[in-house]
């Protein structure tokens, strides 16, 4: 069975101090995997050195990072931010890279839905 947790905080990895401790924790605990918030300064990825010695460190204890990123607007059109920052996560590492993608974008938590009810059906199918 997989085990893995959420990383919330990029001072959990901001250093590889915060990396190497972080992986320890989490082999030490017997987490499989990571999913871990990345950030984006438009379309590029944030903290990459940083990411990369994560993905590094983790990837030599067998414990997979998949990158978490989202936000209630990902569920709005058009989409072409969403896919443009996909690729890049995709794209992104060397030799080791991120295992996944997870996207968290609670469409029910966007401004238009909570003030809105007549817009939570096309809030749902732009979803």
């Amino acid at each position: 069975m997989e085990r893995m947790t959420w990383v919330w905080n990029c001072e959990d990895w901001a250093t590889p101090k915060a990396c190497d401790d972080l992986v320890h924790f989490a082999a030490k605990c017997g987490f499989s995997g990571l999913w871990v918030q990345v950030g984006f300064d438009g379309d590029a990825l944030q903290r990459t050195i940083e990411l990369r010695y994560l993905l590094a460190a983790a990837d030599s204890r067998g414990i997979r990072v998949h990158a978490l990123m989202g936000s209630p607007e990902m569920a709005m059109r058009p989409h072409d931010k969403v896919v443009r920052r996909l690729e890049t996560v995709a794209h992104f590492g060397d030799t080791a890279r991120f295992a996944g993608l997870h996207l968290d974008i609670e469409p029910h938590t966007h401004e238009l839905y909570r003030k809105n009810e007549e817009m939570r059906p096309a809030i749902w199918a732009e979803y």
